[in-house]
Order: C-alpha cells, then sequence, then structure tokens
C-alpha cells in the first residue's frame, strides 16, 4: 500500500473535494480494505478530535494504535461537520482508551525525552531565498509556503515533483518527513543530502545534526561520542544545541 499516495486521498475525502465518481470508488474501496478504513478514522482523528499536541502523539503513535486496537463495525460517511466532530470523540474513545487520556487530564507533567530532543530541531536555512531567485529558475520553491505554513505532507507532495538530486529538494523533504516524526523517511533524505551537498556546506551540517538528533530518538549507540566529538569545535552552527542533547541523553535514560 502506498501510504503517501493514500494519506493524499483520505485528505481529499474527508475536505470533500473528490468528484462524485471517485468518492463513491474510494467508499467501496473502504468498505473493501479494513485497513484502508482504518487510515481513514485516524485521519479523523488526529485533524478534529484533539488539540495540536496531542495530534502530534496520534501522529507519532499511528503504527501502535493500528496493531493494538481493534477496527470499528462500520465506518461513518463524514460529510457534516457537526457529525465529523462527534465521530471523531467516538473514535478516540473506541480507539484509544488509555492510551492518550491520562496525558488530557494530568494536568501536564514533564516532557519525555523525545519531545525533549524534537524541540532541539532546527527548520533549514532558505538559502535560496537569500540568494535572490525566482520559482522560474528554481521551481521547487513553489512548494516553500506549504512547508513554511506546516502543511508537510502537501509540502512533500510537492516537492517529490523535482528532481531528487538538488540538495536542497532533499532537505526540504527529510525536516518535512522529520516533522511528521516519520523518521525512517527522514533519515534517508539526509543522508541523500550528506552525499549529495559540499562537505562542510550548511545543508551537509544541517544534515549531520538532525541525523544526530534521530539516531538519539532511536536509541542508536555511538550518539554521545559523536556529539562529544562536535562539541570540541565552539564554532559549531549547534554548538549550544549539542549541549542541550547531551544533557537530556543523560540525564533522562529512554
Amino acid at each position: 500500500m502506498d501510504l503517501d499516495q493514500l494519506h493524499t486521498d483520505i485528505e481529499r475525502y474527508l475536505r470533500e473535494e473528490m468528484a462524485p465518481a471517485e468518492q463513491q470508488a474510494f467508499e467501496s474501496r473502504m468498505e473493501a480494505e479494513p485497513a484502508v478504513k482504518k487510515e481513514v478514522l485516524l485521519h479523523v482523528l488526529a485533524e478534529e478530535a484533539i488539540s495540536q499536541k496531542i495530534e502530534e502523539d496520534v501522529r507519532t503513535n499511528m503504527n501502535a494504535i493500528r496493531e493494538e486496537y481493534p477496527l470499528p463495525e462500520s465506518v461513518p460517511l463524514w460529510k457534516q461537520p457537526a457529525l465529523r466532530v462527534a465521530a471523531a470523540v467516538a473514535v478516540v474513545l473506541v480507539l484509544i482508551g488509555s492510551f492518550f487520556l491520562p496525558a488530557l487530564f494530568s494536568g501536564g507533567g514533564e516532557e519525555t525525552q523525545e519531545q525533549l530532543i524534537f524541540a532541539l530541531i532546527e527548520n533549514p536555512v532558505q538559502d535560496g531565498e537569500r540568494r535572490g531567485g525566482s520559482t522560474e529558475q528554481e521551481p521547487w520553491k513553489e512548494c516553500l509556503p506549504q512547508f513554511n505554513d506546516k502543511q508537510y505532507r502537501a509540502a512533500i507532495d510537492c516537492f517529490q515533483k523535482y528532481d531528487a538530486s538538488v540538495v536542497e529538494v532533499q532537505q526540504y523533504l527529510a525536516h518535512a518527513y522529520l516533522e511528521l516524526k516519520e523518521f525512517q523517511q527522514a533519515e534517508r533524505s539526509f543522508e541523500q543530502v550528506l552525499a549529495e551537498a559540499k562537505a562542510e556546506s550548511e545543508a551537509a551540517t544541517d544534515a549531520g545534526y538532525h541525523l544526530l538528533l534521530i539516531h538519539a530518538i532511536q536509541g542508536k549507540p555511538g550518539v554521545l561520542p559523536q556529539i562529544d566529538r562536535l562539541l570540541q569545535d565552539p564554532r559549531y552552527r549547534h554548538y549550544e544545541n549539542l549541549q542541550q542533547l547531551k544533557s537530556i541523553l543523560a540525564e533522562q535514560p529512554k
């Protein structure tokens, strides 16, 4: 299943952007494929039932939810806004159970290690805008408004239209995947930036730094020695963030 295309189709369906024939075909697919039906429920949950903070948590834990919770008997056709909200609340109760509700009523609490590390993400320096140039000269720039508006899924769809060997395209793809916490895709894109960018360039430094954050979140070995090596140079662009990352890893074991 192509999840990127499925997510696009679900968003178009929920926004009523499909033609009648396409809408009918998608609803038939929902009835025929339980996995598609569950994805629709998860999108309604993420988009309409919860706050921004919990929405981010839902995206992080979608895979766990798919495995952990049974699929409801039927999927309503989400046509009336009021019914969408009510149905989404029901989905929270059925699918999530105690998965997120304690966090909603606990009045806060300490941030997790992943949240603390995630706060160290830095968006790419928009070199193309600083140099000047137009979308005619660098057509991939048409995708920047979607990225800057935090419409990361739409930004990914846009950037994927362009040459993958263009460093800036891969850099923004990597950051969009990272913001959606799709760490494997982000890792691949950052690695491609390192392969294509000039050594010691801002793009290479940015990619190396964010790969280190991903590896820290994933608990991969060797992160602390890499941090110590980079901290030997106080001119390193992300020096202060690396100091914070080292403290996070030292104080909060996974």
